[in-house]
């Protein structure tokens, strides 16, 4: 029945303008080909050509199968920004295997995870990068005995060169529908969900993406971000450089500081960072000279972005800034580069594809007209119907096939998508919702703050109260926030019960601000406070 429905979406969207009847690794295969001796990949002041990569993926790919992968297997990538992950990613995916997409700072429990959830049989991996030894991972799940195929690469290697790749292998035919990997949800855990998506509907995702952001041949596309990143693989990612007969130019760390260097050395064109990202490249660019007026396209995603950081980096004059947001199950949505300065400082632009299919209702699921918040539903020719192996999938989806995003959002009478939260991150203070990120943005703009985060904190008498974490050059007293934001016109339920000093603010794996390690430390220290209760608290706590 499965197989049917999804013939049935096959036969109703391949007629569409994008979508590539092919499947990832043989596409992957006919770009090495067709940009044969174009620069495919710079890394560590190497140039590859196309041609030598395809040589490379092929060699790869027979090689895995003559270790004992095979077809269906589910397979632990965890790879930095290097050659090997390239090689690999494709590699697996010639043979038939499936990736599942770790990141570089996963370890043991989130790796069990996601073995326990695929009931994976391979993980690859380094030896070692940015101080970790891998083989901590490796010995957990040779005792575990549920992974029988496990390759360590050494950093200085390329996997080709410990495998056996002498041609006697037959490649398995992979249908368009397949699943070509598994992706990670946000804000993985030991318990992530996997996200299964299909060769085709990837190809066409990172297709309209391509288009949307007017990718060129010419283009040197800097990753900084790991490449396991949804954000990174295709929109348009190293997959969109690929397609076509760009340059990926790889960061080996996520560092803004080598990132600006490498932008210098090689005029990279092309560039997409999260948030905190952009507010460190934008301190860095204050203090030192850089030259990045070979930057064409910045795109920033992953997170909500304030409107005085957009603004901050459109005034730089150096680049077009582009707003996206995507999550991994479907939906991406960015600015046109065209796009009034006043709608890519505000908005996160509109959907890729014509067929997307967005609705926003209230927590009882009524639709929403344009221009009201509430929960950003989404359905369409690459977004997923179902995670991988999980028995809540009904919490997800509705019964008419939409995504429950989380999100909270609403869109403009021009169809422009406008990202402000998370439903799940909404704050109850006596029964009034508090939407985090609007008193993020006022904050964001109050002199002498850097960067905040503000979350929910449990309180017995009004459920929740509001804790703002602050990074700044000097003690910033409570009382200080809240006459602020009075003199903003914020209305007073809204104003901060809790100051929390910190010298950075934490991150996920994937460079999000980690609010729940946030609330963890916010409780931690309300319970160390002997303070009464006042009508006007002046409470301020160091971390």
């Amino acid at each position: 029945y499965r197989r049917q429905r999804q013939m049935c979406i096959r036969d109703s969207y391949q007629l569409i303008d994008g979508w590539n009847k092919g499947n990832i690794a043989d596409e992957m295969l006919k770009w090495c080909e067709k940009f044969s001796d174009s620069a495919c990949v710079i890394y560590e002041n190497n140039i590859i050509t196309y041609s030598k990569i395809g040589e490379l993926i092929k060699k790869t790919s027979v090689g895995l199968l003559n270790k004992g992968f095979k077809p269906k297997d589910k397979v632990v990538l965890q790879l930095p920004n290097n050659i090997n992950f390239i090689l690999c990613f494709f590699g697996l995916m010639k043979i038939g295997a499936i990736p599942i997409m770790a990141l570089p700072a996963h370890r043991i429990n989130e790796i069990k995870g996601m073995v326990n959830t695929a009931k994976a049989t391979g993980y690859i991996c380094q030896n070692r990068y940015m101080g970790f030894e891998y083989s901590q991972i490796v010995n957990e799940l040779i005792t575990d005995d549920k992974v029988k195929n496990i390759i360590q690469i050494n950093d200085q290697e390329l996997i080709v060169d410990n495998l056996d790749i002498e041609e006697k292998s037959i490649f398995p035919y992979i249908d368009n529908l397949d699943i070509a990997f598994l992706s990670l949800s946000g804000g993985t855990t030991g318990m992530s969900k996997l996200i299964p998506r299909t060769h085709g509907d990837y190809l066409y995702d990172t297709e309209m993406s391509v288009r949307r952001c007017h990718f060129q041949s010419n283009d040197i596309y800097l990753a900084i971000l790991p490449l396991p990143h949804n954000f990174i693989l295709g929109h348009p990612g190293f997959l969109g450089t690929f397609s076509r007969g760009g340059t990926l130019l790889l960061s080996q760390y996520p560092d803004i500081n080598e990132g600006l260097e490498l932008i210098e050395k090689y005029k990279a064109t092309f560039l997409s960072m999260v948030p905190s990202m952009a507010k460190l490249m934008l301190e860095m660019l204050k203090e030192d000279e850089y030259d990045i007026s070979s930057l064409r396209v910045l795109q920033i995603g992953g997170a909500f972005l304030e409107e005085s950081v957009a603004q901050e980096l459109i005034d730089l004059k150096s680049f077009t800034l582009q707003q996206v947001f995507g999550v991994a199950e479907g939906l991406n949505t960015m600015t046109e580069l065209s796009d009034q300065e006043e709608i890519i400082r505000v908005f996160q632009g509109k959907p890729t594809s014509p067929y997307d299919e967005i609705k926003i209702v209230d927590e009882n699921g009524n639709f929403l007209n344009n221009g009201e918040s509430g929960e950003l539903l989404i359905k369409g020719p690459y977004t997923i119907r179902s995670y991988y192996n999980n028995p809540e999938n009904e919490k997800y989806f509705t019964k008419d096939g939409y995504y429950r995003t989380g999100d909270r959002a609403f869109l403009s009478k021009e169809g422009n998508l406008k990202i402000s939260g998370r439903v799940t991150e909404l704050i109850n203070k006596s029964g009034e919702k508090i939407i985090p990120s609007e008193l993020e943005s006022y904050l964001n703009k109050m002199e002498d703050i850097r960067d905040c985060a503000v979350v929910g904190l449990p309180d017995e008498n009004q459920g929740e109260v509001i804790g703002v974490f602050v990074v700044a050059d000097r003690k910033i007293e409570l009382f200080e926030v809240r006459e602020y934001l009075r003199k903003e016109s914020v209305a007073s339920f809204k104003l901060p019960d809790y100051i929390f000093m910190v010298d950075t603010l934490p991150l996920t794996k994937i460079g999000k601000v980690d609010k729940k390690r946030l609330v963890e430390v916010g409780k931690e220290g309300l319970l160390n406070l002997s303070l009464i209760h006042i009508s006007e608290p002046t409470r301020h706590l160091r971390i």
